[in-house]
């Protein structure tokens, strides 16, 4: 996994991650190892931070969709939200 996501107010890894596209919410596979984090910011609780999502096209439908990625924080009841990026399914 590449993607990660982590709390770093409360110093360890987030308590999920969502991806919000279509105007629906998918939850993303969260907990993945990234030790690979932990050593880069010095925290050990952020070893299982990585994320993913495999979401057919088919659940989009045709057409210019925006997707952002949405982490949640805290008690798992607050979130940090990405900018929106633009997807194109044909």
């Amino acid at each position: 996994s590449d993607l990660w996501a982590v709390d770093r107010a409360a110093g360890r890894a987030a308590q999920g991650v969502d991806i919000v596209a279509a105007g629906r919410v998918h939850g993303a596979e969260y907990g993945l190892r990234r030790a690979d984090v932990a050593d880069h910011f010095d925290v050990p609780e952020f070893a299982d931070c990585g994320f993913r999502l495999v979401l057919p096209a088919a659940a989009l439908g045709a057409g210019t969709h925006e997707v952002r990625v949405r982490i949640r924080v805290g008690a798992g009841d607050r979130f940090l939200q990405s900018p929106p990026c633009r997807v194109i399914v044909e």
